[in-house]
């Protein structure tokens, strides 16, 4: 049995897709729209959390983990989910914005950016 955060042979890959050519440089616009909002790496740590907890979610409920109970197999997938969250929310803005627009596409990270923007301006 797998220790709860390490990698099982089934466990589904956390680490977001790094993008390429026209969405790098979506990516580059977002990261320029999160600015000129004036985001900070902090107001998007939690976005990043909540989006790579999702893919855990749907990887457990996936089958993901089978040698696992359904209990375990949730809390190492979140376990891994966490840490990889961690790791990008330590490498920065870029980084944060690059994980977003992988897991949701590019505009739907630009309306969580735009959302997040304004939910800070009115708090």
């Amino acid at each position: 049995m797998s220790p709860a955060g390490s990698s099982g042979h089934d466990a589904v890959p956390i680490t977001p897709t790094l993008l390429s050519g026209d969405a790098a440089q979506d990516v580059a616009t977002l990261v320029s729209l999160a600015r000129q909002r004036g985001l900070t790496e902090t107001d998007l740590d939690e976005l990043v959390y909540e989006a790579l907890n999702a893919v855990a979610s749907r990887a457990v409920n996936g089958g993901a983990r089978p040698e696992l109970s359904v209990l375990d197999a949730f809390d190492a997938e979140h376990d891994r989910a966490d840490e990889a969250a961690a790791r990008i929310n330590n490498q920065g803005l870029e980084a944060q914005v690059e994980a977003l627009a992988s897991e949701f596409g590019i505009a739907v990270a630009g309306e969580l950016l735009r959302d997040r923007s304004l939910q800070q301006s009115a708090g």
